[in-house]
């Protein structure tokens, strides 16, 4: 999946400035205006500390990583087993029209959009991602 440019190259040059963009463009709403279940902590503070805090170079080879890779497609296409899509309306690190095109390449699988929910949605919109998660798991567990 192609990064953005500007992106990549404050990344790859291990820039402060690249942890801030990422932490703006991975939350949505409610991760930009607080939204942690524990009151006082930041979903975007948190992260910029725990990413800053490992600037070894790491997220530029991992956006690097991301920005190489060609096979997205095809990979998706050859999956045959069921899976479960969750997108973030408000994801601008893969937007959901991205998210969804990927989707559209897996036979079978199912999508679900998450209206308030940015990249992050483990963290934004947790006990819905959960349910949503134990929801697929026991629709798609076979019986022992």
């Amino acid at each position: 999946m192609k990064m953005n440019t500007e992106l990549l190259d404050l990344a790859l040059n291990k820039d402060q400035k690249a942890v801030d963009l990422m932490m703006d463009w991975v939350h949505g709403p409610l991760g930009h205006k607080g939204g942690h279940p524990v009151p006082g902590l930041s979903h975007l503070g948190m992260g910029g500390q725990l990413v800053s805090s490992n600037n070894d170079g790491t997220l530029g080879a991992d956006f690097n990583a991301c920005d190489k890779y060609t096979n997205g497609e095809t990979a998706a296409k050859s999956i045959k087993h069921p899976t479960l899509c969750i997108v973030g309306k408000h994801d601008k690190m893969t937007p959901k029209k991205v998210g969804l095109e990927l989707a559209s390449n897996i036979e079978g699988s199912k999508t679900v959009v998450l209206e308030e929910s940015g990249h992050m949605s483990i963290l934004e919109t947790a006990s819905e991602t959960k349910n949503i998660l134990k929801n697929f798991f026991k629709e798609n567990s076979r019986a022992s």
